[in-house]
């Protein structure tokens, strides 16, 4: 029975030139041309000196692979047929899915090797960290753009002063019926309730985020005690107060916590008043009261921030002690304190004063 071999269709070449005269150069080069023009092959080279007339996507990086290249020839005085391939002889998913194989195959092999293990790992932990980051962000980012303030968000972040102008909210009056006054100008940018990111469906914001008019600038915009109450600064509290307020304005004979934070700079030297220097315990402040001004302080975190304040309404745990703010159960919707829609939920964005039953 006669033997059938079936032709290969595609030939790689690693550097298949390098370290020849010029005169064996040529020689392979032939043989190749000779090889691609009697077998119809296609002939895929790395790292011959190649000049590309238009290169429809990406470009030649070390160690790596041409992507769908239209008309690339050899450099130099060799003859523009030698080697010659159409972007038809191989697709770009085919060559992407080539280099992705080749990238990793080298990587394994890499840091399979004996020879300096502890490094190696270091630089792996280091990459994997890096794309855990880049995920996260780009999944908090796609959270935030599709939330109920996502066009405002879109517009905040690429818009123009004039345009950024507009979604900045300035209330140091009460709004009708409500209690408290907002506790500094600013775009309200992530809500009661929100699952974007950094937050989640299972963790999801526990207060308001006011974003300051000068996003990259700490330290300009005030920040005003919501309503009266005493107020108290932890020892060790960077960026941070937390105001008692005995008597719930909305529930008479409950107590709750106003917490206002990121009243620091990303090194964490605070914009607090001067008066609530930490260890300050239940200092008296009417509503209306500076305490200090917006930054972006975000503790240990490597999360850069936009500049704002982060205000939220904690429970007490019943003898006299704010409850953790960290979690949400333990947190107040502001809405019907401020008199605006300030809730993830809520049917309209907010943008000042307005109705609250959507958001209850």
């Amino acid at each position: 029975m006669p033997e059938h071999r079936s032709a290969p269709i595609l030939l790689l070449l690693d550097e298949p030139t390098t370290g020849l005269d010029p005169r064996s150069k040529r020689d392979v080069q032939a043989a190749l041309h000779s090889l691609r023009e009697k077998n119809h092959l296609r002939i895929l080279p790395r790292t011959i000196p190649l000049t590309a007339k238009k290169v429809s996507v990406g470009n030649q990086s070390p160690g790596g692979w041409r992507d769908s290249c239209t008309d690339i020839r050899p450099s130099g005085s060799i003859n523009d047929e030698h080697l010659a391939f159409d972007s038809d002889d191989l697709l770009p998913p085919a060559l992407l899915s080539l280099n992705l194989v080749i990238m990793f195959h080298r990587a394994f092999s890499w840091l399979a090797s004996p020879n300096h293990r502890l490094p190696k790992i270091a630089v792996a932990a280091i990459i994997s960290a890096s794309c855990i980051m880049i995920a996260f962000l780009l999944v908090s980012a796609i959270g935030m753009l599709f939330g109920p303030q996502g066009e405002s968000f879109v517009l905040w972040a690429v818009g123009d002063e004039a345009a950024r102008e507009s979604l900045i909210v300035s209330q140091r009056e009460a709004c009708p019926g409500a209690p408290f006054v907002l506790p500094a100008d600013g775009f309200i940018g992530l809500l009661y309730g929100s699952s974007g990111g950094p937050y989640s469906r299972t963790n999801p914001h526990q207060g308001i985020d006011i974003f300051s008019s000068d996003r990259k600038t700490p330290g300009l915009v005030p920040v005003y005690a919501a309503y009266d109450g005493y107020i108290t600064r932890e020892d060790d509290w960077r960026s941070t107060l937390i105001q008692r307020v005995p008597d719930d304005p909305l529930q008479a004979g409950r107590q709750i916590w106003l917490y206002y934070t990121h009243m620091a700079d990303g090194d964490g030297d605070d914009f607090i008043v001067e008066a609530f220097r930490p260890g300050a315990r239940e200092l008296f402040v009417e509503q209306g009261t500076l305490l200090g001004y917006t930054g972006n302080y975000n503790g240990n975190s490597p999360r850069g921030i936009w500049v704002h304040l982060h205000f939220s309404i904690v429970k007490d745990d019943g003898a006299g002690r704010y409850l953790n703010e960290l979690d949400f159960e333990n947190t107040l919707d502001p809405s019907p304190y401020l008199g605006m829609p300030v809730n993830d939920s809520c049917a309209l964005p907010a943008s000042g004063c307005g109705p609250v039953e959507s958001c209850i």
